[in-house]
C-alpha cells in the first residue's frame, strides 16, 4: 500500500465511520489531511523525481487526464499529478493546462511540478483564460476522439480513480461516469428547486438523468457524449462562468446522454493550500451557482424552446455527433 492509497483510505473511512459525529469527524480528517500532507512532501518535496511512472499500458482504448490550475495553487499541484502516476489503471496522457495570461512560460512554474514532466505527464500553454473551463475546452477540441477524464487541482486522488471510471464506462458504454455525483432535486410541479437542495449521492450505479457529476472526485466522458455547444466559449463564458460542472452537466442533457456514479465513491483528500481560492466556495456562499443555472435556461429557452432543466421538457438528442 503507498502512501496515496493509506492516506486517502483512512480519510474516508474516518468520514464514514464517524459521520454522525460531525464535530469529532471534523477534526480527525482535519489532522489526517495535515499528516498526509506533510508524509509526502517530506516524501517527495524538492526532489529531482524518478521515474515512477511506466506510460504505456498493455491494453485498452486511450485515455487522456485533464486538468488546470491557476497562480494560487501551482506550488501544490505536483501532489495531485504525484497521485495519478500511482493509479492502478495508467492513463495514456495527463495534460496540464495553464493560460498564459497568468503564466508566461515554464519560468514561471515551480521545479517540483516541471520535474515531473515525462513521455506521459505534460504541461501546455494557451493564449485565453476560460478559468476552469480550461480542465475540459482543449482536451475535448484535441482529443475529441479518445476518452477524457477531467480532474481537479486541489485533491490527493485514491490510486483506484481512474480504474473505477474506466470499469463502470465499460457496463454503461456511452455515458458518463463519475465518481461523485448530486441528485437534482424538482418540487412537486417540476420545476428544478435551487442548487443548495441538491443532494449528495452515495448509491453506487445509479443512472439517470437527474444526476450532476461533480468534478472534484473524477469524470470520464466518453468521444461524442455531449452537445455541440460544449465548446463555444461565447456562450459558456456568458452563462455559467464559474460553474464548469453545470455547463458539461447541461450539455449532456440536451445530448440525452446519462449520468452513471461509479460504484467507487471515494471522499477526496484535499492538498493543503495556503491561499485557497475555491470556485465551489463562491459559488455555493453566493449563490452563483443559482444564478448560472437561471441563465442557462434563460438562454436555451430563447435559442431552443427547451429548458435543460425542465422536468418534463423534450430532450435534443445526438445532435453532437
Amino acid at each position: 500500500m503507498n502512501v496515496f492509497s493509506f492516506y486517502t483510505r483512512v480519510y474516508d473511512g474516518v468520514h464514514k465511520r464517524y459521520s454522525k459525529y460531525r464535530l469529532f469527524n471534523s477534526l480527525c480528517r482535519l489532522v489526517i489531511r495535515h499528516l498526509a500532507n506533510i508524509h509526502i512532501r517530506l516524501l517527495y518535496g524538492g526532489k529531482k523525481y524518478p521515474n515512477l511512472y511506466s506510460p504505456h499500458r498493455e491494453s485498452g482504448e486511450r485515455i487522456i487526464i485533464s486538468l488546470t490550475s491557476f497562480p494560487a495553487r501551482i506550488n501544490t499541484i505536483w501532489i495531485v499529478i504525484l497521485s495519478l502516476f500511482y493509479q492502478t489503471v495508467k492513463p495514456d496522457k495527463i495534460i496540464l493546462w495553464l493560460s498564459k495570461k497568468q503564466f508566461n512560460d515554464e519560468n514561471d512554474i515551480p521545479s517540483n511540478l516541471k520535474n515531473l514532466q515525462n513521455d506521459v505527464f505534460e504541461i501546455r500553454f494557451v493564449e485565453e483564460d476560460y478559468r476552469s473551463h480550461k480542465k475540459y475546452y482543449y482536451s475535448f477540441g484535441q482529443f475529441p476522439n479518445e476518452v477524457i477524464i477531467t480532474v481537479d487541482d486541489d485533491v490527493i486522488y485514491n490510486p483506484k480513480m481512474i480504474e473505477s471510471l474506466v470499469r463502470d464506462a465499460e457496463l454503461y458504454p456511452g455515458a458518463i461516469i463519475a465518481n461523485n455525483t448530486n441528485i437534482i432535486v424538482f418540487d412537486n410541479q417540476g420545476k428544478v428547486t435551487p442548487y443548495e437542495n441538491w443532494r449528495c449521492n452515495t448509491v453506487s450505479g445509479l443512472s439517470n438523468s437527474d444526476l450532476l457529476q461533480v468534478g472534484i472526485g473524477g469524470v470520464l466522458y466518453p468521444p461524442h457524449s455531449l452537445y455541440r455547444d460544449v465548446l463555444n466559449p461565447q456562450i459558456f463564458l456568458r452563462v455559467t462562468p464559474l460553474a464548469d460542472d453545470i455547463w458539461l452537466n447541461t450539455m449532456a442533457r440536451l445530448n440525452d446522454t446519462k449520468i452513471v456514479q461509479s460504484s467507487n465513491y471515494v471522499l477526496v483528500l484535499p492538498v493543503i493550500i495556503k491561499s485557497n481560492q475555491s470556485l465551489t466556495s463562491i459559488n455555493n456562499a453566493l449563490g452563483k451557482n443559482n444564478e448560472q443555472i437561471d441563465s442557462i435556461r434563460r438562454y436555451y429557452l430563447d435559442n431552443l424552446g427547451i429548458d435543460p432543466y425542465g422536468k418534463d421538457e423534450k430532450k435534443i438528442t445526438n445532435l453532437s455527433k
